[in-house]
């Protein structure tokens, strides 16, 4: 976390992605892949930071970080220029997290 906060956002990816490997059992194992999807999207690396994000929703539908891994996927889709998926994830978010602050966010996106 001490690498992405410092911007290295290459180094802070390849040491969660081994934290998730090396410690699949760990209690920090949805923060570190919340935070390895944030380090590949910070890092442009925009359809790895989807995949990441997804397997965070998947593994662990009830983490409070599922709300904001889905408005980092629909970044990343916006940013890979995929108006239609970014669009359709952040309604969703709004759908399915609508007190979140990621919800809220979402509604500014859908709104520009």
């Amino acid at each position: 976390l001490a690498e992405f906060r410092a911007g290295k956002f290459k180094e802070s990816s390849a040491g969660f992605s081994n934290f998730v490997k090396a410690y699949p059992r760990s209690s920090l194992l949805s923060a570190a892949q919340y935070w390895w999807g944030n380090s590949q999207f910070a890092a442009r690396d925009f359809r790895s930071a989807i995949n990441t994000h997804r397997g965070l929703i998947a593994q662990f539908p009830d983490s409070n970080r599922v709300p904001d891994a889905m408005l980092s996927i629909g970044n990343s889709f916006a940013e890979l220029d995929d108006q239609r998926e970014a669009r359709r994830m952040w309604q969703d978010v709004v759908k399915l997290h609508p007190t979140s602050d990621a919800a809220a966010r979402a509604k500014q996106r859908l709104a520009r």
